[in-house]
Protein backbone atom coordinates (compact mmCIF):
# COMPACT_ATOMS: atom_id res chain seq x y z
CA UNK A 1 0.00 0.00 0.00
CA UNK A 2 2.69 2.72 1.06
CA UNK A 3 4.69 1.60 -2.11
CA UNK A 4 1.79 1.97 -4.31
CA UNK A 5 1.14 5.12 -2.74
CA UNK A 6 4.50 7.02 -3.27
CA UNK A 7 4.10 5.58 -6.91
CA UNK A 8 0.87 7.35 -7.64
CA UNK A 9 2.45 10.85 -5.74
CA UNK A 10 5.50 10.55 -7.79
CA UNK A 11 3.24 9.80 -11.03
CA UNK A 12 0.97 13.10 -9.92
CA UNK A 13 4.00 15.32 -8.88
CA UNK A 14 5.85 14.98 -12.38
CA UNK A 15 9.49 13.75 -10.69
CA UNK A 16 12.36 12.01 -11.96
CA UNK A 17 9.50 8.57 -11.84
CA UNK A 18 12.73 6.04 -13.12
CA UNK A 19 15.10 6.95 -10.54
CA UNK A 20 12.58 7.42 -7.59
CA UNK A 21 10.70 4.07 -8.66
CA UNK A 22 13.83 2.60 -8.41
CA UNK A 23 14.67 3.65 -5.18
CA UNK A 24 11.53 2.46 -4.03
CA UNK A 25 11.78 -0.83 -5.67
CA UNK A 26 15.40 -1.03 -3.82
CA UNK A 27 13.43 -0.19 -0.60
CA UNK A 28 10.99 -2.84 -0.88
CA UNK A 29 11.51 -6.08 0.99
CA UNK A 30 13.50 -7.43 3.78
CA UNK A 31 15.83 -4.27 5.71
CA UNK A 32 17.79 -6.89 7.62
CA UNK A 33 20.75 -7.60 5.89
CA UNK A 34 23.44 -6.78 3.94
CA UNK A 35 21.79 -7.65 0.60
CA UNK A 36 18.90 -4.82 0.75
CA UNK A 37 21.95 -2.19 2.22
CA UNK A 38 23.76 -2.74 -1.57
CA UNK A 39 20.76 -2.86 -3.02
CA UNK A 40 19.21 0.72 -1.56
CA UNK A 41 23.14 1.93 -2.09
CA UNK A 42 23.07 0.99 -5.53
CA UNK A 43 20.02 2.48 -6.14
CA UNK A 44 20.69 5.46 -4.17
CA UNK A 45 24.21 6.26 -6.16
CA UNK A 46 23.28 5.50 -9.79
CA UNK A 47 20.42 7.98 -8.88
CA UNK A 48 22.10 10.63 -6.87
CA UNK A 49 25.86 10.13 -6.86
CA UNK A 50 26.12 12.90 -9.49
CA UNK A 51 30.24 12.70 -9.59
CA UNK A 52 30.52 9.41 -9.84
CA UNK A 53 32.79 8.98 -6.36
CA UNK A 54 30.91 6.10 -4.99
CA UNK A 55 29.25 7.54 -2.44
CA UNK A 56 27.09 10.33 -1.95
CA UNK A 57 29.86 12.58 -0.53
CA UNK A 58 28.67 16.35 -1.61
CA UNK A 59 26.04 18.71 0.36
CA UNK A 60 24.98 19.22 -3.20
CA UNK A 61 24.43 15.82 -4.33
CA UNK A 62 22.63 15.17 -0.36
CA UNK A 63 19.98 17.74 -1.54
CA UNK A 64 19.21 16.09 -4.51
CA UNK A 65 17.84 13.29 -2.45
CA UNK A 66 13.74 13.33 -2.18
CA UNK A 67 12.07 13.07 0.95
CA UNK A 68 10.11 10.25 -1.05
CA UNK A 69 13.50 8.40 -1.48
CA UNK A 70 14.02 8.88 2.36
CA UNK A 71 10.29 7.98 3.40
CA UNK A 72 10.63 4.77 1.04
CA UNK A 73 13.80 3.33 2.85
CA UNK A 74 12.56 4.67 6.34
CA UNK A 75 9.55 2.73 5.97
CA UNK A 76 10.99 -0.14 5.17
CA UNK A 77 13.70 -0.22 7.80
CA UNK A 78 10.60 0.68 9.92
CA UNK A 79 9.33 -2.43 8.81
CA UNK A 80 12.16 -5.01 9.43
CA UNK A 81 12.88 -3.28 12.68
CA UNK A 82 10.21 -3.67 14.39
CA UNK A 83 9.15 0.14 14.01
CA UNK A 84 13.08 1.46 15.01
CA UNK A 85 14.03 3.75 11.82
CA UNK A 86 16.61 4.61 9.59
CA UNK A 87 18.02 7.73 11.47
CA UNK A 88 18.39 5.24 14.65
CA UNK A 89 19.50 2.21 12.55
CA UNK A 90 21.92 3.63 10.20
CA UNK A 91 23.22 6.18 12.89
CA UNK A 92 21.97 9.21 11.61
CA UNK A 93 20.27 10.43 14.94
CA UNK A 94 23.33 11.60 17.35
CA UNK A 95 24.64 9.53 19.73
CA UNK A 96 24.39 6.47 17.50
CA UNK A 97 26.61 4.59 15.79
CA UNK A 98 26.89 5.63 12.19
CA UNK A 99 26.14 2.95 9.60
CA UNK A 100 24.87 5.30 6.51
CA UNK A 101 27.67 4.33 4.62
CA UNK A 102 25.84 0.92 4.38
CA UNK A 103 22.96 2.76 2.43
CA UNK A 104 26.09 5.34 0.27
CA UNK A 105 26.06 8.21 2.24
CA UNK A 106 29.59 9.39 3.47
CA UNK A 107 29.84 9.85 6.97
CA UNK A 108 30.95 13.77 6.84
CA UNK A 109 27.47 14.55 5.91
CA UNK A 110 25.89 13.06 8.74
CA UNK A 111 24.48 15.75 10.60
CA UNK A 112 23.13 17.40 6.99
CA UNK A 113 21.59 14.19 5.97
CA UNK A 114 19.97 13.66 9.63
CA UNK A 115 18.42 17.29 9.18
CA UNK A 116 17.28 16.36 5.49
CA UNK A 117 15.50 13.09 7.46
CA UNK A 118 13.39 15.69 9.83
CA UNK A 119 13.00 17.92 7.79
CA UNK A 120 11.49 15.07 5.68
CA UNK A 121 9.08 14.18 8.44
CA UNK A 122 11.40 11.10 9.54
CA UNK A 123 11.61 10.97 13.43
Amino acid sequence: MFRSTLLAALLLSGQALASEADILTAASGDSKGDTWDATVAQAMLSTYDSNGSGTIESTKELKAVSCTSWQAIDASVRAGWGGTGLRVIYGFQKGMIWVGYAIGIDEKLRKKADKALVSCGIE
